[in-house]
């Protein structure tokens, strides 16, 4: 492991964050070597569990065929799946959730801490991580807690995009995490000056743990891994909603669902349970800037 992969891993673990988990028999594997739930049939340095949970094509480095790579797209929370012009190279940090989809693996959940350094990783300077439930306003629960194995650690130095560095930790089994639900998984890192918050909305669908993924000025509803198709679900789409604020509550900001809609996407499936989410409420802490990557 290179002299920027350790300084990296060890400011993940700033503030305790997942320090505890270094040491465990899983241990820090290698890009070389990766366990299954880190497959990456297209070698875009993005998982294809990752791909399924950012709608990006597990197929294609370049879903959208614009020139710059899903990961670069991915971290910098821009458009993977649409034509646009690259934003401005900076450090970025974002965060995803999965489940496994590999019967193999068993009932897994995983956090994934996705960085895009421009120079040496050493430029981050601070990281913490927590959950928020939107039911205990300003309960910030560290999220080593949930920590259930070792830290995998993967970089890849592409030279027009820069270090791309992976920090994934296994979390409690989604049959748990379904328990803690409606909640908001949140990492906050910083780079000299400059701060990067990015959260993941985590809410229950149906008996299975979803989350949503930014879509244009709407958000699309992703489960965490692949489910089975629902009858008369509509083939090729993804569900897509429209969020208003409606109050701000002690937990965050309240968005109401005024409209929901089945959006082409190549490989998904959408069913009845997209239009019954009109009327539902979220609860977001710090807004969607959260989730979008304001900050």
């Amino acid at each position: 492991m290179s002299q920027r992969a350790v300084t990296v891993l060890v400011a993940a673990c700033l503030a305790g964050a997942f320090c505890s988990q270094l040491g465990s028999p899983r241990g820090q594997v290698l890009e070389a070597d990766p366990p299954e739930a880190f497959r990456d049939s297209d070698f875009d340095f993005l998982p294809d569990d990752i791909e399924w949970a950012v709608l990006t094509d597990a197929l294609r480095p370049d879903t959208d065929g614009d020139g710059v790579g899903d990961f670069v797209e991915v971290v910098q929370r821009g458009s993977p799946r649409a034509v646009g012009a690259p934003r401005p190279a900076d450090h970025e940090m974002r965060i995803i959730v999965t489940s496994s989809s590999s019967p193999l693996l068993g009932d897994e959940t995983w956090l994934h801490l996705l960085f895009r350094f421009v120079d040496q990783p050493s430029s981050m300077t601070s990281f913490r991580s927590w959950i928020e439930f939107g039911l205990a306003p300003g309960l910030q629960i560290p999220l080593d807690s949930l920590a259930s194995g070792g830290v995998v650690f993967r970089s890849r130095s592409v030279p027009t995009e820069g270090e791309l560095v992976s920090v994934s930790v296994p979390l409690v089994s989604s049959a748990t995490l379904n328990l803690l639900l409606p909640c908001t998984i949140v990492a906050e890192a910083g780079f000299g000056t400059r701060t990067v918050r990015h959260g993941v909305k985590l809410f229950d669908l149906n008996g299975t743990t979803a989350t949503l993924v930014p879509w244009d000025d709407r958000f699309a509803v992703q489960t965490l891994a692949p489910s089975p198709s629902e009858p008369g679900s509509d083939p090729n789409k993804v569900c897509v909603l429209s969020l208003r604020p409606v109050s701000v509550t002690p937990g965050g900001i309240a968005f109401e669902v005024d409209d929901a809609d089945c959006v082409d996407c190549n490989d998904l499936e959408c069913g009845q349970a997209c239009a019954d989410t009109e009327g539902w409420v979220f609860i977001v802490p710090g807004g969607l800037g959260t989730i979008t990557g304001g900050g």
